[in-house]
Parts: C-alpha cells; structure tokens; sequence
C-alpha cells in the first residue's frame, strides 16, 4: 500500500535533519530525526538503532498497523464486521482468495441495490486472524458504511458473519482507528507461530488487504531540529491540540532516533 506524498518544504539535503511528515485524511503526524545522505530515502528512519531481529520484526510490525490505522481513519471505517468459516479452515492463501471473491460479489450487490451508487466504490480493509480455541482462521472486515447483515451473509457463504461492537469514541477518526487497532493485534504472530498452530501459510504472505484507491495523503517538510518539526506539525493540525501526543523522551533507554508523534480528532 503506497501513500500518495507531496514535499511542500525542503531543508538540509545531507547530514542529520528532522523529517515531520502529516497525514491529511488521517489527522496524524510524526517528526523523526533521520541521518543519510539523500532525501527522501525509503525507511530511512527505522533503518537507525537496534539490529536485534526481534526488534526489528517489531518495527515492522508496526508500520505494517500504523499503515492500516491510517487508511482506517483516513477513510472513516468505523462498521466492523468478522466472517467465520462453518468447518475450521487453516489455508492462509484460500482464506485470501475467499476474500477477493466474496469482495467482489458484495460489491456487486451493493451496486444493484443502490448502496453504492454508479461509479463510486467502497473503501474497506481486511485481515486475517488465527481464531482463539483451534477453529482455524478468521477474518476482520471494516467498511466505511452500513451494510444489512444478510447481504454480507449472502456474499460471504462459507460461514457466519458477526458485528464486532467497539466502545464508542469521541469523533469518527478515533473509532476507525479503534477498529483497526483490533483488527490488527495479531500482526505480531509470526509465521513460525501460525505453522506451529496449523496454519498453512506461505513466507511473507500478506496479512491484510484495502481497497485501491483510498490512499492517505500525506504531506513532508524537513527541518532542522525536532522542535521545528513538532511545531510545523502542530500548524498542519490548525492549531488545535492533538488528543494524543508521545515522544522519545517518553520512553525509559530509548535506542533510536529522537520522534515525536500525535494525533487530531
């Protein structure tokens, strides 16, 4: 999933700088110092620190949710939905495939019924999960809107289809980001650990999959200190104060780069 960027400052070409990055649709931003001698350079930040494995399939692991957050909230997927297979199903890649195909009989049918008008599309995200108790896999579903339990049900076909009721929040942007964070606890799981619980599942296999063209955008500046790009991201937010704000300084024996990150309504 590629995110759509537009540089709208340039700063220091080489050498140490900050690089504070603001998603639009998604109402967050973050500030990290980075250290190479081009910009932009791919995952430069993250490429800083620990070279322990474990931490950086952590990293990874969160990008890969950070990613999914923001589409969620950029997008406003605040229906979340789980469809569960009527016999325990354990084949990571079919499990895939019932998706693609049920996603296009949905969409289908949403577009018959007038749930989706002519020429529009559906914006949603998916992942799959090992289900708790040893009934093989499930799947998360989120949609940006209402849909009537029997159409999904009619579209699915392999099993039930549930609502998942989260607590609710105080505007649309923070319950997407709450349904994406459930959707996405299980992203830590190795592969190891789904083939030891009976999981057939190939190496990097993917573990969700959204809807084309709903991309966040996202908007650069580099700056020189991190205190420059703490203030320029508090000017994308329009001068409101971010309902979440953490930092380096916030974390005891912190290894990597200085960053700051928060986030709007």
């Amino acid at each position: 999933m590629r995110t759509r960027h537009y540089l709208v400052q340039e700063g220091p070409e080489s050498g140490t700088r900050c690089v504070a990055t603001y998603y639009l649709d998604a109402g967050e931003g973050s500030a990290t110092m980075v250290t190479s001698p081009t910009w932009p350079t791919q995952s430069a930040s993250w490429r800083l620190g620990s070279d322990d494995p474990s931490d950086r399939r952590r990293k990874r692991t969160r990008r890969k949710r950070g990613r999914v957050r923001r589409y969620a909230a950029a997008n406003g997927l605040v229906h979340l939905w789980t469809l569960t297979y009527a016999m325990p199903h354990w084949d990571w890649t079919q499990v895939m495939r019932d998706m693609g195909r049920f996603i296009d009989r949905l969409s289908y049918t949403l577009k018959k019924t007038g749930a989706v008008p002519e020429g529009r599309r559906m914006a949603y995200a998916y992942a799959v999960e090992l289900h708790p108790g040893g009934h093989g896999l499930h799947i998360h579903l989120a949609v940006d809107r209402s849909i009537p339990r029997h159409l999904l049900l009619t579209a699915w076909g392999h099993g039930g289809v549930y609502a998942s009721k989260l607590r609710k929040s105080r505007s649309k942007r923070e319950t997407a980001r709450a349904v994406a964070d459930y959707m996405t606890k299980e992203f830590g799981r190795t592969t190891e650990a789904l083939r030891e619980a009976g999981v057939i599942i190939r190496n990097r296999a993917r573990r969700y999959e959204v809807a084309r063209g709903f991309l966040p955008r996202v908007v650069r500046a580099i700056h020189r200190t991190i205190e420059g790009g703490r203030e320029w991201l508090l000017g994308c937010g329009g001068g409101e104060v971010p309902i979440t704000e953490f930092s380096s300084a916030d974390i005891v024996d912190w290894n990597g780069p200085p960053f700051t990150w928060m986030a709007w309504l």
